[in-house]
């Protein structure tokens, strides 16, 4: 999901009719951080988020509709019905989830799992799936249409810095900061700063005029070069302390998830461990990014200080074609948005 602002997400599903009826359900706002209380027409659960819209057409025609909800921990459990509900007959119209049980929208009946219910509130925000079944029924002609959707709801946590490792000591001329990805962050927050001796790493990165001031960089960046991003001249022999922050859009307020901070050292001489390095491209340091964790650390981490020239890696497919930089940016970009499709990756050190 690309996302440069705050966009809310935005899912839409038709439900097809007979002889006329039709229902849809739209719904706006993030998955990492809805509350499964916004599906829940309880009027025990006060502050319901509006994030579902439904409309029903034709408009001004008798209907009722009915809901279940049901939730599954994780994929290795089974559902379990948390809500079902009936409206009493109502014009249809387009209305949202917290006008539920309210005006013209009352229930027939509804129903609540009160157990489950207490498991969500303790966790807080939700995890897990969630399964919508809506039906509408006309009750002139008894015309029905009906549809399931599943949500699978994010489970945000803070990034992981990968590069540079915990004191390991880097040439100033290109620093490459490196992160995994945050479920469900619509973008980064970078804040780093020099580490003086006795010093916490959170003192320092809290301290005056930081070396990166609260560099905030779009959702699918992974890496920055500190030594281009910083306000002034990073210099030789000194301890640095970096963090990086994900920003989670929820309902109404924007969550913060720092990671652990990551302290290293810059190198005495610069340049006297990898003199005649160039920074890497950036189709290398995205090349670079993409392979973390997957193949030889030392692989990587020479193409992230820029030590393997991009005219020296040379990409085959499996038919033994070569294929440039430019086709493995896209075939980068599909990856990135389809994970599930990497079967396996096999690294060789020739």
């Amino acid at each position: 999901m690309k996302k440069t602002t705050l966009l809310a997400l935005l899912l839409a599903i038709t439900l097809n009719a007979q002889q006329g009826v039709s229902i849809q359900l739209d719904v706006f706002q993030d998955l990492a951080t809805i509350d499964l209380a916004a599906f829940l027409p309880d009027e025990n659960i006060s502050n319901q988020p509006r994030i579902m819209r439904v409309s029903i057409f034709p408009e001004n025609t008798e209907v009722v509709v009915e809901g279940v909800v049901e939730w599954k921990r994780d994929e290795n459990s089974n559902f379990e019905q948390v809500a079902s509900f009936k409206t009493k007959p109502f014009l249809s119209r387009t209305f949202y989830n917290d006008e539920l049980d309210k005006s013209d929208l009352s229930f027939e009946y509804s129903d609540y799992n009160s157990d489950i219910i207490s498991d969500i509130v303790s966790i807080g925000r939700l995890k897990g799936i969630v399964r919508v079944v809506l039906k509408v029924q006309d009750t002139n002609t008894g015309a029905q249409a009906e549809d399931e959707r599943i949500f699978t709801f994010l489970n945000p946590t803070p990034p992981e810095i990968t590069s540079p490792i915990e004191d390991e000591e880097v040439d100033v001329g290109s620093i490459i900061i490196t992160w995994d990805q945050s479920p469900g962050a619509s973008g980064y927050i970078i804040r780093a700063n020099y580490m003086d001796a006795g010093a916490t790493p959170e003192d320092a990165l809290n301290s005056g005029d930081p070396l990166v001031d609260d560099l905030e960089v779009e959702k699918g960046v992974t890496q920055i070069n500190l030594t281009e991003s910083a306000t002034r001249e990073i210099l030789p022999d000194t301890n640095i302390v970096v963090s990086v922050t994900a920003k989670i859009e929820g309902a109404g307020e924007v969550i913060r998830l720092a990671s652990q901070p990551r302290v290293f050292r810059t190198s005495t001489a610069p340049g006297s461990e990898t003199a005649g390095v160039r920074p890497a491209s950036p189709a290398v340091l995205r090349l670079a990014n993409f392979l973390q964790n997957k193949v030889s650390a030392e692989f990587v981490n020479k193409l992230l200080n820029g030590e393997i020239k991009p005219e020296e890696i040379k990409i085959f497919d499996n038919e033994g074609n070569q294929i440039d930089l430019s086709v493995l940016n896209a075939l980068l970009d599909y990856l990135e948005q389809n994970g599930e499709s990497i079967i396996s990756i096999d690294f060789k050190n020739r």
